[in-house]
């Protein structure tokens, strides 16, 4: 019957009741909207929300009026009413603006600075604007609009120690032209606005300004009735108040005796009593501020003149913060409820019409008060509880579900906030507002929360962007009573939640090893397929981490991928994956991450609006681009939009990934500067990291140290992480970090050591990850080599490039040494080992052929000659055929000259080729092919052909010219010579 949207009253503007035009103050508001920001003090009853209200009216200037309360130390709250607001105000944009939900919650300050900044945006007019700051103001033409005003009204009711004030202060920090901002607050601005203060940005105008002067007293006068006549009535009036709105209010009871025609008040229940004497004034000189005072002045001016009937209207509805004729009508049973709120407000009594289709009423905040105090002074606390509860009903069916929790809960009925947070939990979470959910839990008596596993489950739901460690607990509180209770089903769910801080956290695996082997257990036993279908991910990725072995991980693969295919959400598929990907990751299943990004990329456009799902969807890319496809660019440009992107969104959660596939990229193409400056990134926030991000970090530092030959510098650091992923339980990072040790300890010259951390990582079957099992098969193979095993060594080649090539695996195996990989592709080919797959490892990774053996073994006379038959068999990005027909072979494809063939350019070849090919003086080959052209103009001739002749190659380095001498580069270009 009531149902409307909550959010009307908050952001709606009061609609005035022929208020008075204070010229005087229009043109100070003026004057002080030079500035971006005014901010207008005084005491309550001062006339302060009339003021600005019947400004905007006669400036005709367009604005958001926003009521802040208590409940906006929630900052969610803030952003999803001042949401409403600007779709409201500005409905041409479609797309609404973001929610604060967890994934921002890293980075307040700058979600806040670009949220505000696309609201400001969205509020500048294209027409008629304010002018610019600093100039004097023009007078408006008739149908003239002015610039947007955004009004914070009441700000004094955002709580002292609520981060609310350091949010709003961050907001306003850049309000652009064409845009002002109004606070209206019984209170000087707080010390968090120091800095607008410092920087010239805020207007101030406080009480001497706003209290009515003598004119303006005497046009209020008249306002109420008066024609002319009592002027000394006026100067006593103006005396007494000192120009306090509210007092003026007050006294005019006496006056509107004599003066107020009887049918301006008939039918409200007011009765005019002429007393025969002006009222004493509580405190003369400034505007009243003892709250029992002014109750007083109520209680005798307006309250105590009222009929029964009226009085009882009056305390029932103070319990309908904002109320609508229907509403005030049920709660009271008086039909005649629009007569007396309409002439409250027509007359000026302390009542606000709110400017909406379907009018909403307020109290005045003094006299709200005032009835609230005299209701719980003069009803019996059992009538009392019976108002609240009908009020609280009847705001619930006005969509007005806060105040109507509030009621439930000072009436002491729990059971009714207990319904409200259920039925409202999912809805909140979506909007981010999880602390006004919370709020509501902490305030239901513990002896009720302690008993419900539903409201346990909420409460740790909260608290889990928070503090994991009492999420887990109270997760852990409602799973033991759901098991009591056989509530099975959402037992499942609750356990799922309960995995879930282990991703977040992840110090410690160990501890959920019982929670997965329940849940797997009961699932099967009872059926439960279908309720764990939203939960499969959390379960697969933490096998992932902590098990790769465990006997049920495939059948949490399976519901995963199922679950995604079901999946009608973006978001959820996009959380899925994720976890999907993680999986393969682990696993070394490089193909699954490939079936995977075909998913992903259908939902790229969906989410390219939703910067939190549009980081995600472009981390998986940079992951993939890194380490499925070894793209170490595009890996690095990904990387790097996703960073831009999270410093505008203030969506921070994944900085640190993608900071690490920036390190990880650069080192594997030797582009040490990039790594070092994402290194940086990633080291920033190390100390305050948890456990396993501490061992990736150490990880990091490791192949950092080897990339610069600090080789004990980096056998420190993958001790570190050993010990690190050991106690955290990640078998899979344990084994990889054994191997890396293993190569760190055998280049310091302990092989030994190197021995004995390669048969740790073999334990547990490589942690049944196929790329441990691959790595670990190439170092074993480096090591036969390396003791003269030839035979062992391309047994374990061939093994390990098997597993590469059947699984994907493409990833670069030692980014910090090329080397390495060179030596081994070389044997391998010369063994006819996967020839296609390390041609093409090759090339993805632009390993060039090697030189020398890898630090610090040596090779036989034997190894040597095979190793150099390995490199003749190496794909060269350019291969050059001398003997027979003469034939350039790019990338494994003859080059065909189509057209003019390039004589000069190929000319320019053999010559190099015939004079060596290596250290080649210009002058000599200038001198073949240019006999009869002087010195400038043959070196001319030479810098230009050469340049046709790299882009007929196609390798700018196959062909590198160094202080006179040019030399076809053996790297990348290869020459067949006589045997």
């Amino acid at each position: 019957m009531f149902k409307q949207s909550s959010s009307i009253s908050k952001i709606t503007r009061p609609k005035l009741s022929a208020p008075i035009e204070r010229k005087r103050l229009f043109k100070l508001l003026d004057s002080a909207g030079k500035k971006p920001i005014v901010w207008l003090s005084a005491p309550a009853g001062s006339g302060k929300t009339t003021l600005v209200a019947s400004y905007l009216d006669c400036r005709k200037l367009p604005c958001i009026w926003y009521s802040v309360d208590e409940g906006d130390a929630d900052l969610a709250t803030f952003f999803y009413y001042m949401g409403l607001a600007a779709k409201k105000a500005a409905p041409r944009y479609k797309k609404p603006l973001p929610l604060l939900t967890p994934e921002y919650l890293a980075g307040i300050p700058t979600f806040t600075r670009r949220w505000f900044e696309n609201l400001y945006s969205r509020l500048i007019s294209p027409g008629p604007s304010l002018p610019k700051r600093g100039k004097s103001s023009p007078p408006l033409k008739k149908g003239d609009t002015g610039g947007f005003v955004l009004v914070l009204d009441n700000y004094q009711d955002a709580p002292a120690d609520s981060l609310f004030h350091e949010m709003i202060a961050n907001g306003l920090d850049s309000i652009p032209e064409g845009v002002n901002i109004i606070v209206i607050s019984r209170t000087e601005p707080p010390p968090q606005f120091s800095r607008l203060l410092a920087n010239n940005k805020i207007s101030r105008i406080g009480w001497e300004e706003i209290k009515f002067n003598l004119e303006e007293t005497e046009r209020f006068i008249k306002g109420q009735g008066s024609r002319g006549k009592g002027q000394e009535i006026t100067r006593q009036l103006h005396q007494q108040t000192d120009g306090w709105a509210a007092g003026m209010v007050l006294m005019m009871e006496d006056v509107r005796a004599t003066l107020v025609p009887a049918h301006v008040v008939s039918g409200t229940g007011f009765q005019p009593v002429k007393t025969g004497k002006m009222p004493v004034p509580p405190h003369r000189g400034s505007p009243l501020r003892n709250h029992e005072t002014i109750f007083n002045y109520f209680a005798s001016e307006i309250f105590n003149k009222t009929d029964k009937p009226t009085q009882e209207f009056l305390l029932k509805t103070a319990f309908l913060p904002d109320m609508t004729i229907a509403m005030a009508e049920k709660l009271t049973g008086l039909v005649h409820a629009e007569k007396i709120l309409s002439g409250l407000n027509r007359n000026n009594y302390f009542c606000q019409r709110q400017a909406a289709q379907n009018p909403t009423y307020r109290y005045h905040p003094l006299f709200h008060d005032f009835l609230l105090k005299y209701a719980h002074g003069h009803v019996p606390p059992a009538e009392l509880n019976k108002i609240r509860l009908q009020a609280a009903h009847i705001l619930e069916q006005s969509g007005q579900t806060e105040q109507a929790v509030k009621l439930f809960m000072e009436a002491e009925s729990f059971d009714e906030p207990v319904r409200l947070t259920l039925a409202h939990a999912e809805a909140f979470f979506m909007e981010g507002r999880s602390k006004t959910l919370e709020a509501w839990i902490t305030g239901i008596p513990p002896e009720i929360l302690n008993s419900d596993p539903r409201l346990l489950h909420l409460a740790g739901i909260c608290r889990l962007p928070f503090n994991l460690n009492e999420s887990r607990s109270l997760l852990e509180r409602s799973f033991d009573l759901l098991i009591k209770e056989k509530d099975y089903p959402t037992a499942v769910a609750v356990c799922g939640r309960i995995i879930e801080t282990a991703i977040y956290d992840r110090d410690s695996f160990k501890a959920i090893d019982l929670r997965i082997d329940w849940l797997t257990g009961i699932m099967k036993r009872k059926g439960l397929t279908a309720a764990a279908e939203n939960i499969s991910g959390n379960i697969l990725v933490v096998l992932a981490y902590h098990n790769m072995n465990h006997p049920d991980i495939l059948f949490w693969l399976g519901l995963t991928e199922a679950a995604v295919q079901k999946s009608t959400s973006t978001g959820e598929k996009l959380r899925l994956c994720n976890y999907l990907m993680a999986y393969y990751w682990f696993r070394g299943e490089f193909n699954g991450m490939t079936r995977i990004m075909k998913t992903i990329g259908p939902l790229k456009k969906e989410v390219k609006e939703i910067p939190a799902l549009r980081l995600l969807c472009i981390l998986l890319e940079a992951y993939y681009a890194v380490y499925a496809r070894a793209a170490a660019e595009e890996g690095i440009a990904l990387a790097s939009e996703g960073l831009e992107i999270a410093g505008t969104a203030g969506i921070r959660i994944y900085d640190f990934w993608f900071s690490w596939l920036i390190v990880v990229a650069a080192s594997s193409v030797g582009d040490f500067e990039t790594a070092g400056a994402g290194l940086e990134k990633v080291l920033a926030g190390a100390q305050a990291a948890p456990r396993w991000q501490q061992a990736d970090i150490q990880c990091l530092l490791g192949s950092n140290a080897l990339a610069g030959g600090g080789f004990g510098e980096a056998v420190r650091h993958f001790r570190a992480a050993i010990d690190l992923f050991a106690e955290v339980g990640t078998p899979v990072n344990l084994a990889l970090s054994h191997i890396n040790c293993a190569w760190a300890c055998l280049w310091s010259g302990n092989k030994r050591s190197a021995v004995r951390h390669l048969l740790l990582a073999s334990q547990g079957r490589w942690a049944n990850s196929w790329m441990c099992k691959y790595q670990g098969l190439l170092t074993r193979a480096h090591l036969a080599f390396g003791k003269g095993d030839a035979a062992q060594g391309k047994a374990m080649l061939r093994q390990g490039f098997a597993v590469a090539k059947e699984h994907g695996i493409i990833t670069a195996l030692f980014p910090w040494n090329k080397q390495v990989m060179a030596v081994l592709c070389a044997r391998a080919l010369d063994a006819g080992i996967e020839p296609e797959f390390i041609t093409d490892y090759i090339r993805r990774h632009r390993i060039v052929p090697p030189n020398s053996s890898p630090y610090p073994l040596q090779m036989g006379t034997k190894e040597i000659i095979s190793l150099k038959r390995g490199t003749e068999k190496w794909p060269y990005p350019v291969k050059i055929y001398t003997l027979g027909k003469f034939e350039i072979v790019k990338d494994g494809k003859p080059v065909e000259f189509s057209g003019k063939i390039q004589k000069k350019p190929l000319e320019l070849l053999k010559a190099i080729i015939a004079l060596g090919g290596e250290d080649v003086p210009e002058e000599k080959v200038a001198d073949k092919l240019w006999p009869n052209v002087d010195g400038d103009m043959a070196h001319q001739s030479f810098a230009t052909t050469l340049k046709r002749l790299r882009r007929l190659l196609g390798n700018k380095d196959a062909v590198r010219l160094s202080a006179g001498y040019v030399t076809l580069d053996r790297r990348y270009c290869w020459v067949e010579q006589p045997t």
